[in-house]
């Protein structure tokens, strides 16, 4: 489809409400979305972990509403995650995403921090989250908060491009019994029931349960593997044949109790176990260092329990006391690794005069995993326990009637691979008005190295030709591995004109130094099975480099029926190798989109029914050979009642079968098909 005839589509459905504008207007349902005066004055608590308006933060700062997350139609929260102003969501194939800010995008992000309900699930085994394990009853998710920038003082190492926050409702909000059933062509069955109840007049509680069953792509779709070797009179990617049918399910049920002690405090319990089940289609490389394919059977069973005590001593003063403790595990034919987690963190805020309040806290997590594999796979050590600890402080000083806000703080941190790390961080804010906000940081931030980076003993990873003798690269972890590094200097504005429209600017200029690198080790001939050259690499820092850009968010309520919301982000990434490094690492550059253009169009038809359509027009990724797309998005609701809500959504209407993004390592990338859902939820 021509892209003129591809722009037109969605330029029509952005401007039919002007066309079809109820007669009665009277009887049309203002849309429920926050106003754009009240989408600034939301509270978020992401920022400084305090509750503050989002006109008040200097950071980049977005919230999902729940109302965005139930008029976006998604089912999953990367799906939901798709609308933030410069935020990049692609799917690699059925379970596996690469989702970042700023650059760093991959399957293992490994610089964003990522977050539910103030426990972590940043998985520090492989540096990166498994999206695939990441999920929730949508309906009880409050509200996404997405930093997009560094967030190390308060929230540690590895928050680097930014913080996602998924924060869902107190108990006392999530009253009732609620069901949920919906099928779709890839979304094949799945349902939930949640009930929540209160025992007295101080404690609510919820439980809840969801189970799916999804076809994650047809039979016959391609299976790109990625060349992860750079070799002249190669290709950069592998068609490996058509795909069997992939498929999975999953069972989560949860609870959450929510405990008015007294006036002063507050205590939240909650927790979920979780089972997933995918038959996925992988690769390996085999004998004689030859890629075959391999049906992989992946099992990921886990739970995790997270308590939290607050008490508010007045407005000025403020202590919380967290404890979590977390078990995941993946099993398959390859490998099974288990990670458990335990973690406290104390965290207390006060006000010490008028326009001065300090922040300072501590935590301490242990860590323990263990990897059992094949012969293809393996750490030095299958089991190792490791800590961290961190301690922190943030002064802020309010001037001139609180119109000037300037904040200081660090954070101390130590960790097993590299010992202490110092992640420092200043800001300025400045509110000439409730309508106009100007903010500016610089802030040093830091990525620790994974587990695999350090401690991986043997692990293929590619097979070029020397010479027409095969060359099996062969992947070792580096114990002088060091942390990277990021130097971030940001800035941004923020407008909004009464209840009409909003703006909001951002601009960033990131140093990287220490970057991740493969370089060159010993090379060595081998006679069997077969005659091949075996080369090694092993994890280093030799590589450094900048990304700069800026985002641009505004939003408008052209009718009271009628919001638009549409973004626009440019990002420039560049790296190179330092000198007296051996990198091998291939296609370095362009692994990102350039540009990207987000909008979206709320429309109530009437009292009872709704038209929402987002657009997505996504530039090429030339590293990976990924072109560029333009993908629609639709959301058909009927509301005959507050208690009842029927949705048709439709994603990817062009239904184009084109990748978004690249495959990782024994990874295939699939082209993403149209998927078509029809859900039911009903309150009673």
């Amino acid at each position: 489809m021509e892209p003129l005839r591809i722009a037109n589509i969605f330029l029509l459905a952005l401007i039919l409400p002007l066309y079809g504008q109820p007669q009665a207007v009277s009887n049309v349902e203002p849309v429920e979305d926050l106003s754009v005066e009240e989408i600034l004055g939301l509270q978020v608590t992401s920022v400084g972990r305090k509750a503050q308006q989002v006109a008040n933060a200097p950071a980049a700062v977005y919230v999902i509403t729940q109302e965005e997350i139930r008029r976006s139609g998604a089912t999953t929260i990367p799906d939901i995650l798709r609308i933030v102003p410069g935020l990049v969501v692609a799917r690699i194939n059925g379970n596996n995403w690469g989702i970042s800010s700023r650059g760093g995008t991959r399957q293992f992000a490994n610089k964003m921090q990522v977050m539910i309900d103030g426990r972590p699930v940043y998985n520090r085994l492989f540096s990166g989250v498994y999206w695939d394990s990441q999920d929730l009853l949508i309906e009880d998710i409050d509200r996404i908060e997405v930093v997009r920038g560094t967030g190390s003082v308060m929230w540690g190492s590895n928050a680097v491009n930014g913080v996602i926050h998924i924060i869902t409702k107190a108990a006392q909000d999530t009253q009732g019994s609620q069901m949920t059933l919906g099928t779709g062509n890839e979304e094949r069955a799945f349902s939930s029931y949640r009930f929540g109840g209160k025992i007295g007049e101080k404690l609510f509680y919820r439980v809840w349960g969801k189970q799916n069953y999804r076809q994650y792509y047809a039979p016959g779709s391609p299976l790109i593997r990625r060349n992860l070797v750079e070799t002249p009179g190669q290709p950069r990617n592998f068609n490996d044949g058509s795909a069997d049918d992939q498929d999975g399910s999953a069972l989560r049920m949860g609870f959450r109790l929510d405990w008015q002690k007294s006036v002063r405090d507050i205590v939240q319990v909650s927790g979920m176990i979780y089972r997933n089940t995918f038959s996925v289609e992988n690769w390996q490389l085999g004998a004689g260092a030859v890629a075959s394919r391999l049906r992989l059977e992946d099992r990921t069973p886990g739970g995790n329990l997270l308590a939290r005590w607050v008490r508010s001593n007045s407005i000025a003063s403020e202590t919380s006391v967290q404890f979590w403790a977390d078990r995941s595990s993946r099993v398959n034919q390859l490998y099974s690794i288990r990670l458990d987690a335990i973690d406290f963190d104390l965290q207390h805020r006060r006000q010490l005069s008028e326009g001065n309040e300090i922040h300072f806290g501590a935590g301490y997590r242990l860590t323990t995993d263990s990897l059992t594999s094949t012969q293809a796979f393996r750490f030095r050590e299958p089991t190792r326990t490791d800590s961290l600890s961190n301690v922190m402080i943030r002064d802020e000083h309010q001037w001139f009637s609180r119109r000037v806000t300037v904040s200081a703080g660090i954070r101390a941190e130590h960790n097993a691979y590299t010992g202490f790390e110092w992640q420092p961080a200043v800001k300025f804010l400045y509110t000439p008005t409730k309508s106009h906000s100007l903010w500016a940081g610089w802030s040093r931030a830091v990525r620790t190295p994974s587990r695999a980076e350090h401690d991986t003993e043997t692990l293929p990873i590619g097979r070029p030709e020397f010479q027409g003798l095969p060359v099996l690269i062969d992947l070792t972890g580096n114990r002088r591995l060091q942390s990277e590094r990021v130097r971030e200097w940001s800035a941004g504005y923020r407008y909004q004109q009464r209840q009409k429209w909003s703006i909001d600017l951002n601009l960033f200029h990131n140093r990287l130094t220490r970057l991740g690198s493969l370089e060159l080790g010993e090379m060595r001939v081998e006679f069997a099975p077969s005659l091949l050259l075996r080369q090694t690499v092993y994890t280093g820092n030799g590589r450094e480099g900048t990304t700069r850009g800026f985002e641009f968010a505004g939003s408008a309520s052209l009718k009271s029926w009628w919001k638009v919301h549409g973004s626009y982000s440019y990002l420039s990434a560049f790296s190179r190798t330092v000198a007296g490094s051996s990198d091998a690492t291939a296609y370095t550059n362009g692994q990102e989109p350039r540009h990207q253009f987000k909008a979206r169009s709320l429309w109530n038809l009437s009292q009872h029914w709704q038209f929402d359509v987002s657009g997505y027009a996504i530039d090429s990724i030339p590293a990976y050979q990924v072109p560029g797309k333009f993908r629609i998005d639709s959301r058909l609701g009927w509301r005959p009642t507050r208690s009842h809500d029927l949705s048709f959504i439709v994603q990817d209407w062009l239904d184009q079968r084109r990748l978004e993004f690249q495959s990782e390592l024994y990874i295939y990338a699939v082209p993403v098909r149209r998927s078509m859902i029809l859900r039911w939820t009903v309150r009673f």
